[in-house]
């Protein structure tokens, strides 16, 4: 195959005043470009919302924290020479917590939306000491038939059933309410999963003070006492705990398959298609707060950590993904076009060039609303199943031949299938990425290295008069 003087084509658009037609036109493609991605962000917002709406009725992030034994005691206080007695409180961690808990995951549809949910069944186990009262607390200003067993629990909507704690062989029904302690948190620092799960559990306060309480006789803290507290909750989005214990060993298990560990601590863990299993054993050393201190308010800084119970990436996620590449996309065919243009010595309107730069558009615009129905990976298919049909009959039509459109409709078949690989990849994505565009300069510089860009008069005069000069064409 041979090519003439193409370039200075007096009966159509001078090829370089094409190039950078096509250019514009690409830099005009950035208008449907950013107004898909605001589209994904717009209906991933939507999403979001209904996810709040369910949990509303559902329950939220549940965080566990506790339990505390609070011991209220008098003290003798002076204030301009008036002497008033006022009560304060001591709060004492266990010596040993123990949590082994089951997650199950469950479903529930709201419009076109799927809402992940889960069901815990927990078991609280621990100890406290014998409490001995600090030096300047006289033992007689203790309130021991006042003490309390506090368990923090954050959204206390999902308690599925009554919760009865076996205090050594006693069987105590907790009450609502944490008796007035507080859990006081630091927002955590550079954890996008924790964070919002913060904003959620905490507020702007930066406080939460729901959970339960029991009262426990005046023999129990005198003498120390073991604890069993079943607990079945529900909740969404995560679960999280505090160190709360001097040695606190916390047990996960679940059939989810994509957990999200986040906070101050990390477990031991494994994760199969049979789902995880997950263990955090923190002693004393590794927390920031005393196992004792005066007061009632909880300081835990930023000893959250937990799971999160999410699918870490949501067919918007890869929506949006695939639309940053739409540019790219775009680039790609039109240099396919062009380079099948400058070969096959056909001419292709800039009208043309646009209507298949639409196409482009109008996939992206099938993908994300097909995904809200059948998922990304099918709706990733269908969508090119149809745009590439598109695109096969027009490029058919204006080559006017069946191998042209055909090696065009390949290419792009090509270029889809490597940017969804790119897509589904995670360490490798950048790499892969790299070596496509390299592959892609690479072949267009190989198709064009004989192409003359540059031609004399006499080539122009030659190219239009059907008179072959020395050099009129250049063979592939």
């Amino acid at each position: 195959m041979s090519i003439t003087n193409f370039f200075s084509n007096r009966n159509g658009m001078p090829m370089t005043i094409k190039i950078f037609a096509l250019a514009f036109l690409t830099l005009l493609m950035l208008f449907p470009h950013f107004m898909i991605l605001d589209l994904v962000k717009e209906r991933e917002h939507l999403n979001g919302e209904v996810n709040d709406e369910v949990a509303r009725s559902w329950a939220g992030d549940q965080l566990i924290s506790g339990p505390f034994l609070t011991i209220p005691f008098l003290k003798e206080e002076v204030s301009d020479h008036n002497h008033f007695v006022k009560k304060q409180f001591i709060t004492i961690l266990p010596d040993n917590l123990r949590m082994n808990g089951q997650i199950q995951t469950i479903t529930r549809s709201r419009s076109l939306y799927d809402v992940l949910l889960y069901e815990s069944d927990l078991q609280v186990t621990g100890t406290f000491a014998a409490y001995t009262p600090a030096i300047d607390i006289h033992p007689e200003s203790i309130l021991w038939n006042e003490a309390t067993l506090s368990l923090g629990i954050s959204d206390p909507r999902g308690i599925k059933e009554q919760v009865i704690a076996t205090i050594d062989s006693t069987k105590i029904r907790f009450l609502p309410g944490t008796d007035g302690i507080a859990i006081e948190a630091a927002p955590p620092e550079f954890n996008s999963i924790l964070s919002g799960a913060f904003q959620r559990i905490f507020g702007p306060e930066k406080i939460t003070e729901t959970g339960l309480h029991l009262s426990l006789s005046a023999a129990m803290p005198k003498n120390g006492f073991a604890f069993s507290i079943p607990l079945k909750l529900k909740g969404s989005r995560g679960f999280f705990f505090t160190p709360t214990a001097t040695n606190c060993d916390i047990t996960l298990s679940s059939g989810f398959e994509n957990p999200s560990f986040a906070g101050a601590f990390l477990p031991e863990h494994r994760i199969g298609k049979d789902g995880f299993q997950a263990q955090w054993s923190i002693l004393e050393y590794n927390k920031s707060f005393a196992n004792r201190f005066l007061g009632n308010r909880v300081n835990i800084g930023n000893s959250l950590f937990g799971v999160n119970i999410q699918n870490p990436i949501s067919y918007y996620t890869m929506t949006y993904r695939a639309c940053k590449y739409m540019i790219l996309f775009i680039i790609v065919m039109f240099l396919a076009i062009f380079i099948t243009e400058v070969t096959q010595k056909v001419r292709i309107h800039v009208f043309q060039y646009s209507l298949t730069a639409l196409s482009l558009v109008i996939f992206f615009a099938l993908l994300l609303s097909l995904s809200e129905f059948i998922g990304f990976n099918i709706a990733y298919a269908l969508s090119y199943i149809a745009v590439g049909t598109m695109i096969y009959l027009y490029s058919q039509t204006i080559f006017n031949a069946k191998k042209s459109a055909f090696l065009l409709t390949t290419l792009a078949t090509i270029f889809y299938v490597c940017i969804f690989l790119i897509i589904q990849l995670e360490k490798t994505a950048l790499l892969f990425g790299t070596l496509m565009l390299f592959a892609l300069l690479a072949a267009t510089m190989f198709l064009t290295r004989r192409i003359r860009w540059y031609e004399d008069r006499l080539d122009e005069q030659d190219a239009y008069t059907g008179t072959p000069s020395d050099n009129e064409s250049i063979v592939f």
